[in-house]
């Protein structure tokens, strides 16, 4: 079990570092292009991926060594703090912050999107490629 999750760590560190570095780009790009619009991309975006990167850290690192029997319990439990951080910093921005909702909700599914899409990506091996 600890080859796997040591496997799964590695994966979604390289998920988050292109993640992150793909917000800062886009972020970049709009903001030479609209700059009070690319705010609103850049709280999408990070709304989407600070619960993720809280999960991660939550399931991967604090409770990796968690008995077999409570694993499920422990992935539950991750689940229900991502979401719940997740509608507490929507509201947060909702309410305090005048945003661009189209840009915004962008950079949100954007980033739901490629949280989803890399890990099968980046685990598809070179060399199976290769020999098709």
């Amino acid at each position: 079990m600890s080859a796997v999750l040591d496997k799964n760590k590695k994966l979604y560190t390289k998920v988050f570092v292109i993640e992150l570095a793909l917000i800062i780009i886009i972020y970049v790009l709009l903001g030479l292009l609209q700059s009070v619009s690319s705010l609103s991309f850049l709280l999408g975006a990070l709304i989407a991926c600070l619960p993720q990167v809280f999960f991660v850290i939550y399931v991967f690192y604090w409770h990796a060594a968690a008995r077999v029997e409570d694993k499920l319990k422990v992935l539950y439990q991750g689940e229900i703090i991502k979401i719940s951080l997740t509608i507490i910093l929507l509201l947060l921005v909702f309410i305090n912050i005048n945003l661009n909702p189209i840009l915004f909700f962008a950079g949100y599914f954007c980033l739901i999107l490629l949280n989803n899409l890399l890990p099968f990506v980046l685990r598809i091996d070179p060399m199976q490629k290769s020999r098709n």
